[in-house]
């Protein structure tokens, strides 16, 4: 009766069929073998878990490392005008018509702080339209041209004026 359990549980077990009459003889080297198989299958959840995590995170950092696509040294203000606000996740950004020192538009896309963090303090897709004067004020791309991380914004027709501090966005009406 035992060789025929023994016989079942090797058809589950190349390692125990390996072994044949020896694991008949022997019912420990079955229970060492499962144990064996629980620990590998374990340490293989282990070590993706571990893999999954560390991409998982490599990846976030990336996506808020502003340092590696914007020169936080340098601050760059100019006077634009509003082709396009699209107040898109996970950044909104605003398309901005600038002329350089020699006359030639140049389209600017100037990136902001996340959109849930904007909706709260009471921006909507409707805060910018095409034709807005405004000053914008930001750090440049690294390797990119036309980009800014988008530090300040000043609309002198209405006052609106919104501010990235470190952290945290703000928008408010400035008497002028």
């Amino acid at each position: 009766m035992k060789s025929v359990i023994v016989e079942q549980q090797q058809s589950d077990d190349t390692h125990l069929q390996q072994l044949g009459a020896y694991a008949v003889a022997c019912p420990v080297v079955h229970i060492w073998t499962a144990r064996r198989r629980k620990l590998i299958a374990m340490r293989n959840s282990w070590s993706t878990l571990l893999v999954l995590t560390t991409l998982w995170s490599g990846a976030a950092v990336s996506h808020h490392s502003f340092a590696n696509i914007y020169d936080t040294g340098q601050t760059l203000a100019m006077t634009a005008t509003v082709r396009e606000f699209l107040f898109v996740h996970p950044h909104p950004f605003l398309l901005v018509e600038v002329r350089n020192e020699a006359g030639k538009r140049q389209t600017w896309r100037a990136e902001m702080d996340n959109r849930f963090e904007l909706e709260e303090i009471g921006m909507t897709s409707e805060t910018f339209r095409p034709g807005d004067q405004v000053i914008v004020s930001g750090s440049p791309g690294r390797s990119q041209t036309f980009i800014l991380y988008l530090w300040r914004l000043d609309r002198p027709a209405d006052g609106l004026l919104y501010r990235q501090t470190g952290g945290t966005p703000s928008l408010a009406k400035v008497s002028r």
